[in-house]
């Protein structure tokens, strides 16, 4: 499997394949030299199956072994619900692995969280929150998801970020690459 990559600026027009290899540094490129503007609309990129994928590239998922950062970015351009449909984990101790992550990602002050947090996140997906909370907590503490802070706040373990940012990963290569820019004008 090889990487597409195309560009445009002014008259040069670039499209080659890549090796693989390449992946991680056009990762960080992209993070580092991204820019705020909006893509114009004719080259956005199409959602892939039916879901809202966000039209500005994805963000760094090798930002130099930093794991965690990469899949807070990924986290960051979705919302609740098309982390969990997108992601597509069963068990709840995972459910609650992601909408941990995704809290974090998205609160820059607070980033240790409690079930009514996670609650708020189940019900914004539009997911039924677990039944027996305090075992799937409890499970994912056991399978070292995530990790107590206090009696009642958790966050996400490392071993919980790698596993996240190892599905990202899996999600940001299976994209389909954006139509062909030079078929419009």
């Amino acid at each position: 499997m090889s990487i597409e990559l195309q560009f445009k600026k002014g008259s040069l027009a670039l499209r080659v394949l890549l090796k693989d290899e390449a992946l991680a540094d056009l990762q960080k490129v992209v993070l580092e030299y991204q820019s705020d503007e909006e893509l114009p609309i004719q080259t956005q990129v199409v959602p892939f199956n039916g879901s809202n994928v966000s039209s500005s590239p994805p963000p760094a998922l090798a930002t130099g072994g930093d794991t965690m950062a990469a899949a807070k970015a990924w986290l960051t351009n979705h919302s609740a619900a098309e982390v969990l449909n997108l992601i597509g984990w069963k068990t709840n101790p995972e459910k609650i692995l992601i909408l941990g992550a995704f809290h974090e990602s998205k609160s820059s002050a607070e980033q240790d969280w409690r079930s009514s947090h996670i609650e708020q996140w189940f019900s914004e997906a539009r997911e039924q929150f677990p039944s027996n909370f305090t075992r799937d907590i409890s499970n994912a503490v056991k399978e070292n998801l995530i990790a107590p802070v206090t009696y009642r706040t958790y966050k996400v373990s490392r071993t919980g970020w790698n596993k996240l940012a190892e599905a990202t990963a899996a999600l940001v290569s299976s994209l389909p690459c954006p139509h062909d820019w030079r078929s419009r004008s």
